[in-house]
């Protein structure tokens, strides 16, 4: 059961996601909190579930193989304005990464931490494009 709701979860994120240009000093105080949650809520699903419950049925290379390969796929629902196919293979090699960091450090929090900070960059790189400056 607890593969099947690790495997659904990601899937409910496939759904089309845009960043909509709406006014930039309304929403900027609540980017870096909200991209901070998204990347909690991410690393709890695809580190914290999904990547736990496929090591008990495949070995831990494989379980983090696999969950970078979902949580690539997920990121196909992103749209920053442009090409969402590039984000798979980036978010793949960076899923592969936050899994060997939560078996490191045997806690998803440093994770949590380094997902947090890149989105919350990433954010403040693409937004300023969005409203054109």
């Amino acid at each position: 059961m607890l593969i099947g709701l690790g495997l659904a979860l990601p899937a409910a994120l496939l759904g089309r996601v845009a960043l909509a240009p709406v006014a930039i000093l309304r929403d900027l105080p609540w980017l870096a909190p909200a991209n901070a949650l998204e990347a909690f809520a991410q690393e709890v699903q695809f580190r914290g579930m999904l990547l736990g419950a496929l090591e008990r049925t495949m070995s831990p290379r494989w379980a983090n193989v696999s969950q970078a390969a979902l949580f690539g796929l997920a990121h196909l629902a992103i749209s920053y304005g442009g090409p969402e196919a590039p984000f798979v293979p980036i978010t793949f090699l960076v899923g592969i990464g936050f899994g060997w960091l939560v078996r490191r450090t045997n806690s998803i929090w440093p994770a949590v931490i380094v997902h947090a900070a890149a989105d919350i960059a990433l954010q403040f790189a693409v937004v300023p494009g969005l409203y054109g400056f």
